[in-house]
């Protein structure tokens, strides 16, 4: 054999050994990861509430010698794949270790089906089931598996760090002190003043546990006190011994008889998305396209026939093609002058000062193709890229400073919920006047300074009835009969809103997002803020606060620049927000 040959076949040899070390690497690195998901936890008692953030709590484990270190995504679907987007947590396990891991997944019914990934493998979720916020028995993690009295537990471990992920909680009941971080101490505490009920219970040892640092607040001196717009009740009595009816009458969560809005996401963000379509001129874009079907076809033809250098015919329609494609990429491109934009409406629930725990749905626009970053200015962000229809391009890092990576095509939008506690401007209601029973017989507030000049509507609502407010005599107050919840979001009052999102923007009009067009909006984000009203498939009726009389006062002003996105990705923002405030006027107990 010829030495041509013999080299030949030792290249041909170490070309086969390379292939197929790449081959090996290759499989090894899609190899599926055994990791173990040994369980599922919806919520804090195995339900989530619709339309909001939920916690969803994933017990990993692995079982194998190699350590594991990646990200687990948490996705949603139906039968012909996914929809939305993906939440992405990272996750690191030593050899023969298990861990809790946790997401934020924004729930909008019970009909999705979720699946948890990750290396090369993946797992389908049992369906969440729909319910009302929890009340449960705050517990160690060594004490869970008992389950006393009644009250469902809730291991402490899972307790989340931030006030955003607490909507599914009503009232929570503890006999010792946890042994938490200061952020999920500022969680629990938060809570309580945004409206929460804490139950304090006695040990083994007859004793009331002591609180310190962020959670001092619940160490009220008598039976029950108002803490915040919160309650803390103290029980002499021990977990053993206490009934879920400790707490008094919880949230229902009912099927609503007379559905007025199938879907509040979908709905709105078609609201919002009409602003985002380009505004084309479509008599130019057409006359422009017959001229050119002209010049390519007939005036070529005839140009031909008058000059005989064919060298200038080609020129000519060379020449045309090239500029009616400039021509046509301008006036085709030119829907919302070329610039980035971001719609808002936001549901901010007043906490006091300039804190709101603020839920928006955001609309995104853009006029070049690329990867944004959506953040918010707070400590801890949730969000979830809401699709009816298709996939999403998009990873959400929920929790601690959360952000949003989104693939965004050229001229294209993107709807995307978020919720986070966010700082804005001062609000501060002072009452003039409160008289009446079950139906308010008088009533007005006056706004801070700063305030009343940005507020265009503003409404009360207290026990069952809505009362629409008027400024007049320096105050908001009662303006006409009030009506009652269920007339007031009843189907025909939301027609507009419903109907509004197929409504084209008259070309000639500023498409810009308006106060008037975030006041068709208001009613049915009140009836969000409330619950559903009994007009969104499912409602969750809440009892009359215990304490203290109250009244929802509820106002439409401006988004202030803290409730925008940070950094300068996209372009102008333009957003309303609906305040709620809480008003109490405390009862006499005996």
């Amino acid at each position: 054999m010829s030495v041509f040959f013999q080299k030949r076949i030792r290249y041909t040899q170490y070309f086969m050994r390379i292939i197929g070390v790449i081959g090996l690497l290759w499989v090894w690195a899609g190899a599926a990861f055994a990791l173990d998901i040994q369980e599922v936890r919806w919520g804090f008692d195995g339900q989530v509430v619709p339309e909001r953030f939920n916690l969803l709590s994933v017990l990993v484990a692995n079982p194998s010698a190699e350590a594991y270190e990646g990200a687990l995504n948490l996705t949603c679907g139906h039968g012909s794949g996914r929809l939305g987007g993906v939440e992405e947590q990272p996750c690191y396990l030593a050899p023969f270790t298990a861990r809790w891991v946790q997401f934020h997944p924004y729930v909008v019914n019970e009909n999705y089906q979720w699946e948890l990934s990750w290396r090369g493998d993946r797992k389908t979720l049992n369906f969440p089931r729909l319910g009302p916020p929890a009340s449960v028995l705050l517990t160690e993690a060594d004490l869970l598996a008992s389950r006393p009295g009644g009250l469902k537990p809730f291991n402490d471990e899972l307790f989340p760090t931030t006030l955003a992920a607490l909507d599914g909680l009503n009232a929570v009941a503890l006999d010792y002190v946890p042994r938490w971080p200061a952020a999920k101490r500022a969680a629990l505490r938060d809570w309580v003043q945004a409206g929460g009920t804490a139950l304090v219970l006695q040990n083994a040892k007859g004793e009331f546990p002591v609180f310190t640092d962020e959670l001092a607040c619940l160490n009220t001196p008598g039976p029950r006190a108002l803490v915040g717009r919160g309650t803390v009740f103290r029980k002499p009595t021990t977990r053993r011994e206490v009934h879920d009816n400790a707490f008094g009458p919880l949230p229902e969560m009912t099927n609503s008889q007379h559905v007025a809005i199938w879907s509040f996401e979908q709905s709105l963000f078609r609201v919002l998305g009409r602003h985002a379509r380009p505004r084309h001129n479509w008599a130019l874009i057409y006359v422009s396209a017959i001229f050119y079907l002209g010049v390519a076809g007939p005036g070529t033809l005839l140009l031909g026939r008058w000059v005989r250098d064919y060298r200038i015919v080609l020129g000519v329609l060379l020449g045309s093609v090239v500029a009616f494609g400039v021509l046509f990429a301008v006036i085709g491109q030119r829907g919302q002058g070329e610039r980035s934009l971001v719609y808002t409406v936001s549901y901010a629930r007043s906490l006091g000062g300039r804190q709101f725990d603020v839920t928006q749905w955001i609309n995104l626009f853009v006029t070049r193709g690329g990867t944004y970053t959506l953040r918010h200015d707070a400590p801890h962000n949730l969000y979830g890229v809401h699709s009816d229809f298709e996939s999403v391009n998009s990873v959400a890092r929920n929790g601690k400073d959360g952000a949003l990576v989104v693939d965004m095509p050229v001229f294209s939008q993107r709807a995307v919920v978020h919720q986070g506690v966010l700082t804005g401007d001062a609000v501060a209601i002072d009452v003039i006047a409160w008289k009446g029973g079950d139906r308010l017989e008088e009533f007005a507030v006056r706004p801070n300074p700063e305030l009343q000049g940005k507020i265009t509507e503003m409404w009360a609502v207290s026990r069952g009835y809505v009362y629409p407010l008027r400024w007049r005599n320096e105050a908001w107050s009662l303006d006409w009969t009030p009506q009652l919840v269920s007339d007031y979001f009843a189907q025909d009052k939301m027609a507009q809103f419903n109907s509004l999102g197929y409504q084209q923007l008259d070309p000639g009009t500023d498409s810009q997002f308006s106060s008037a067009e975030m006041s068709s909006i208001a009613r049915p984000l009140m009836a969000y803020a409330l619950g559903g009203a009994y007009t969104f498939t499912h409602t969750i009726a809440r009892p009359e606060p215990v304490l203290a009389e109250e009244v929802q006062v509820f106002f439409i002003a401006p988004s202030p620049p803290g409730f925008g996105v940070v950094g300068k990705d996209f372009g102008r923002e333009t957003g309303f927000t609906l305040y709620h405030v809480t008003l109490q006027n405390p009862r006499e107990h005996p």
